[in-house]
């Protein structure tokens, strides 16, 4: 099978490309866009070719489907060139098609074609006329050419042309973006009115239905949604997102304004004072797909990857495939360090490997007094085995670490891999975890290891999570040994200059506790590895669930903290562990950090020509020593 794509460099693409060419059938995809394609497969060829253009014929021959998804979504000031690409376009398309003898066309409608209107049914289903809004081009737009298919099929009744439109709800997925996700996601939302309501549906499940409706099945026009629906106000409260009533007779002139000055992403043809809230039974029913999570539940991916906190959730995370979901870019991040960084595809085996331990592990979330704590775990299926308590570093969460968890599972051990509060998935502000709350976090992590596990348990810390760990030590937290890659006394300076910043901090914390200080101004990145691709997931800033800034509050705690009791009281085993190339945090520094704790049954360990990237740019070693030292000191576990 031969399946065309129009507009494969559109955020739709990037979901339907992948799925495509997954599958084995599809023999060959023939992209045409104006741009190159964000995602690329070896079965793909791209042509750039514009929708109007007369060689849409020529590229269709062959074809066995034609998915149309090129459209102006991202508002331009020529409004006749968006009307000519949107509708011209798609007319074209469709004429082509048919004259290429194309068996299939699938259309990217949307449920703007509805129209905003006050006296739409609930739900609205297929039946329910497109009626657009001449003021508001994109539902215009997408009403006009469901006219047009109409029009035409009744012209081409003897056509062999099969014809089906999906009407999608707001898609969210990694790299989308449209003006209405602009508007859920920000820290501000001016709104006409609060009671305004969407439905999110994840890119996947989008990709799903088109893959399926090029393949074959019905035709006709399909609606594309979860069943339930919230508000602009539902969805504040979970991110904590302010919402601002302004009159419409205000906003329209304000957003002008802003679309001209080219401050805001839409003018007033974005101001929808209604949506229609559909049923997708009928695709359901005629076709066997269904959403994989609800739009609550999509609405915690969606803001976790725009960079917004969780602050208020009733479990919407706790199922694995929306947990995933969320992490998705973070994943893919890892997934091509293990492709890209020898160290990695040594461990894990590469991508697949890497797959294969996603598929093993679990995923957990603690009660805490911050809201939901995340826990990856991996389990060994030895309930006696020992377990490893992994706490990752600044800005980090578990994901940055799954596959030294997952090197750890292979060798026998139990893994419990949290994210600090704020952290990954787990709830709170973003960065927003001061020193004794990340402590306590630990903590509970280690009794929970306790309760799910009948073994013993080790604390392990990577960069900043060595350095909690240390600390964590000082309170007799209830491990039987421990393994910190570099730590902190609070007599040893690490930067001479943080002597003039302290009192800055203090004073910025005090008056402003939430205020984001840069973690470029408490880590130096550049000089955490030598390897271009890891510089480049920091410099830039791949994962959006990475914080890159933490609290005014969280840095001072963490400049001011002092230990529960003297590191020369403890009888835990540890040993500390700072690569010899280690620019972010030096061996001298860890040294005599190490020698000032005076910690009787700790052992200091350089690396030789390790750099701070110890479980990425060296991880056979990093699994190595946490394992090695932990099988020395509590007895070694059965590989798995």
């Amino acid at each position: 099978m031969k399946v065309a794509v129009t507009g494969c460099a559109s955020d739709f693409a990037t979901a339907v490309l992948p799925r495509l060419g997954a599958d084995p059938e599809i023999e060959g995809i023939v992209g045409i866009d104006r741009r190159e394609p964000r995602a690329g497969h070896d079965k793909l060829r791209f042509e750039r070719e514009d929708v109007r253009s007369p060689r849409l014929e020529q590229l269709f021959g062959g074809c066995d489907a034609v998915i149309h998804l090129a459209f102006v979504v991202r508002e331009i000031k020529d409004k006749a060139l968006t009307h000519d690409v949107n509708i011209g376009g798609s007319r074209n398309v469709l004429e082509a098609a048919a004259a290429a003898g194309v068996g299939r066309l699938v259309i990217a409608s949307s449920v703007s074609a509805y129209g905003s209107h006050p006296d739409h049914p609930r739900p609205v289903d297929e039946s329910v006329f497109p009626r657009g809004n001449p003021d508001l081009y994109y539902f215009h737009d997408k009403a006009e050419v469901e006219h047009y298919v109409e029009w035409w099929q009744r012209r081409n009744q003897d056509s062999e042309l099969e014809i089906a439109l999906l009407r999608p709800v707001v898609i969210f997925g990694e790299g989308f973006s449209n003006p209405v996700i602009d508007l859920i996601t920000g820290p501000v939302a001016p709104v006409p009115r609060s009671g305004l309501e969407f439905q999110l549906l994840h890119g996947e499940d989008m990709a799903d239905a088109f893959h399926r409706l090029a393949k074959g099945g019905p035709t006709g026009t399909f609606n594309l949604a979860p069943e339930d629906h919230v508000t602009i106000a539902e969805l504040a409260e979970i991110h904590g997102q302010r919402v601002v009533g302004v009159p419409a007779a205000l906003a329209r002139p304000a957003l002008d304004a802003g679309f001209a000055l080219g401050v805001t992403g839409g003018s007033r043809e974005w101001l929808a004072e209604h949506q229609a809230i559909v049923s997708s039974a009928r695709l359901q029913s005629e076709t066997g797909w269904r959403p994989s999570m609800t739009t609550r539940e999509a609405a915690h991916a969606l803001l976790l990857q725009s960079r917004r906190p969780i602050l208020s959730s009733r479990g919407e995370l706790h199922r694995r495939e929306v947990a995933e979901a969320a992490l998705a870019p973070a994943t893919a991040a890892m997934r091509r360090w293990c492709e890209l960084v020898p160290a990695m595809r040594e461990a894990t085996g590469g991508p697949e490997g890497f797959d294969a331990i996603l598929e093993r592990l679990e995923h957990d979330f603690l009660p805490f007094r911050s809201g939901e704590v995340h826990l990856e775990v991996h389990s060994c299926e030895d309930d006696a085995a020992p377990t490893v308590v992994f706490s990752h570093g600044l800005g980090d969460h578990s994901r940055f670490l799954t596959a030294a968890s997952g090197g750890l599972r292979e060798r026998g051990f139990n893994v419990v891999a949290m994210d600090r509060p704020g952290h990954g998935i787990s709830q709170g502000r973003r960065g927003d975890a001061p020193f004794e709350t990340s402590l306590d976090v630990i903590e509970a992590s280690v009794r929970y290891a306790r309760e799910r596990f009948a073994g013993p348990v080790a604390l392990a810390g990577a960069s900043l999570g060595g350095i909690l760990s240390w600390y964590a030590l000082t309170r007799e937290i209830d491990v039987d040994v421990a393994v910190c890659q570099n730590i902190a006394h609070p007599d040893v300076h690490h930067d001479p200059a943080m002597r003039y910043k302290r009192p800055l901090l203090r004073a910025i914390a005090r008056a402003a506790p939430h205020a984001p200080v840069p973690g470029k101004q408490l880590a130096d990145y550049e000089a955490m590895t030598s390897d271009p691709r890891i510089d480049a997931y920091f410099a830039d800033e791949q994962d959006p669930l990475r914080c890159t800034t933490s609290t005014a509050r969280s840095v001072s705690s963490f400049l001011e903290f002092e230990p529960a009791r003297d590191w020369s009281e403890l009888t835990t085993p540890a040993l500390v562990v700072v690569g010899s190339a280690d620019g972010a945090v030096t061996p001298e520094f860890t040294r005599e950090a190490f020698e000032a704790s005076a910690h009787p049954h700790a052992e200091l360990r350089v690396l030789d020509g390790v750099s701070h990237m110890l479980f990425h740019e060296h991880l056979p070693l990093g699994i190595e020593t946490i394992a090695s030292y932990v099988s020395q000191r509590l007895g070694s576990p059965a590989a798995v």
